[in-house]
């Protein structure tokens, strides 16, 4: 398995990673960067049976800031050099899989997995006569989009700015891999306030009254944005639990940090206990799956797009009080969010799309 070296890429790996040697007992060879191994191995138990396998990795050689091997709490424009360096590992993930076969005396890996940013990949497996897979970990809706824009090309026939997505339909067959379990493992974060303390504290609050606020781990809004977000959380009245990631630059008293970083994985958990959801798009596909979940699904309140966007506290209070409060309005989005539980929860039951994937 080769994972980007985002949390929101590790994160669903090791998932998987997991998923896969305790159902199916298959031994698993978990490749990255050293530093970002010595992070997943803090977070792990010492038991775990993962295989770590280190790529060699030198920052200096890309133009990179120091111990930058993961796009945590850097720019963009460092995460797009990130991601362009990764081509380096070609040669050296090559190698690996030789000594794997060698060390296996000729047998070969049964699966490679990789993630969609090294397609490269696949030609080393093809070489090796390997199974190669591209595990996704955002959600199926938005890369549908995707795939569908990079395929066909559809805006290139029109002038309006809408068109059909011509293969989208694929897309009413995807359903979620792993459902969410609860454990932080792989996260590799020290947060400002224990688990113990959080839970502790929303036990002592009333079922549905507690705001859970989070941006994930890679995008952050702008100052002016976060401070009328602020004012709003004050101004709603509501319990909340807000992981806070400051804007690059701005000095906040916080160690607050989250382990999502396309909001796929919090909407799902939330969806998956009836919870309805206020959205705030900021990269990526969370624009696609915004639109998904409030014009399509009607189980969302969008209070903002973008990272740009003027956005004021009597809009976000308007908002919270749409899905949290017992509105009229509120009340066909709670009814949805219950129906779409009930369908996770078959999917998840029926588990067909992992025997498939198995």
């Amino acid at each position: 398995m080769l994972p980007f070296m985002a949390q929101g890429h590790v994160i669903p790996f090791l998932a998987l990673a997991h998923h896969l040697e305790s159902t199916k007992n298959y031994t698993i060879a978990f490749v990255n960067t050293h530093l970002n191994i010595k992070k997943i191995k803090s977070s792990l138990p010492q038991s775990s049976p993962i295989h770590f396998l280190e790529t060699p990795f030198n920052i200096i050689d890309h133009d990179l800031p120091p111990c930058t091997e993961n796009t945590d709490s850097h720019p963009f424009d460092v995460v797009r050099k990130l991601l362009e360096a990764t081509l380096s590992f070609k040669p050296h993930f090559k190698k690996l899989i030789i000594d794997l076969i060698d060390e296996q005396n000729g047998h070969k890996p049964l699966c490679i997995i990789t993630d969609m940013f090294f397609g490269w990949c696949k030609e080393i497996a093809q070489e090796y006569g390997i199974f190669h897979a591209i595990f996704i970990e955002g959600g199926g809706f938005g890369f549908a989009c995707y795939y569908s824009l990079w395929v066909d090309l559809p805006h290139r026939n029109t002038d309006s700015d809408e068109f059909l997505l011509l293969d989208f339909p694929e897309a009413s067959t995807i359903h979620p891999v792993l459902r969410f379990t609860g454990s932080k493992a792989g996260a590799g974060k020290e947060h400002g306030i224990s688990a113990e303390l959080c839970k502790n504290w929303l036990d002592r609050k009333p079922c549905r009254s507690v705001l859970y606020v989070s941006f994930g781990s890679q995008d952050t809004i702008a100052v002016s944005q976060m401070v009328q977000l602020a004012m709003a959380l004050e101004a709603s009245g509501k319990n909340f639990i807000w992981i806070v990631r400051p804007p690059i630059g701005f000095d906040i008293n916080s160690e607050f940090r989250a382990n999502d970083a396309d909001g796929t994985q919090s909407a799902l958990e939330a969806l998956s206990h009836g919870v309805p959801i206020n959205g705030w798009p900021l990269a990526a596909e969370q624009f696609y799956n915004s639109n998904l979940l409030g014009e399509e699904v009607g189980v969302c309140a969008e209070v903002a797009r973008g990272m740009n966007c003027a956005v004021l506290k009597e809009h976000i209070v308007v908002k919270i009080e749409l899905v949290m409060n017992e509105t009229e309005k509120g009340k066909p989005m709670r009814m949805k969010d219950l129906e779409v539980k009930e369908i996770i929860d078959n999917a998840f039951r029926n588990d067909e799309n992992l025997r498939d994937l198995l």
